[in-house]
């Protein structure tokens, strides 16, 4: 077994387009997921995880850089996943984890598709209002 890795509040675990494939399984304590809004460059708080919870999943499986950085709100403890293999061998172990994990992910996707969904009806509502206003300028 892995040796767990602790972090104090205010430390970063993971940042924002960094490399590194690590996933981490929150033992202890409470983070905070944030990214950059690419389109102001303010960074954007997502969510708040804590025990049980995980994080650095799509850079391990999808083999990306990272999405978002994650911040130690709290003194935290977690449980470094470095391969594949190791998520298996993990999943092995701990069954119940797998069914955890998709049932957040399917959560997860799901929140984005709301999130596009409102996104999407904001941008169709400025376009009417902008056809309407190009259109009385005419």
């Amino acid at each position: 077994m892995i040796p767990t890795k602790k972090y104090e509040a205010g430390q970063y675990i993971i940042r924002e387009e960094d490399t590194d494939k690590t996933m981490y399984i929150i033992m202890e304590g409470r983070v905070r997921v944030e990214a950059k809004d690419p389109a102001s460059g303010e960074v954007v708080s997502l969510a708040e995880l804590g025990p049980k919870d995980f994080f650095g999943e799509t850079a391990l499986l999808l083999d990306q850089p990272r999405n978002a950085s994650v911040v130690a709100l709290t003194p935290v403890e977690v449980y470094p996943i470095s391969s594949k293999e190791m998520l298996a061998d993990y999943v092995e172990i701990h069954p119940q984890f797998a069914m955890r994990m998709i049932m957040i992910m399917a959560k997860r996707v799901d929140q984005m598709k709301e999130a596009y969904l409102k996104t999407y009806g904001y941008l169709q509502y400025a376009k009417q209002i902008l056809t309407s206003l190009h259109q009385k300028g005419e």
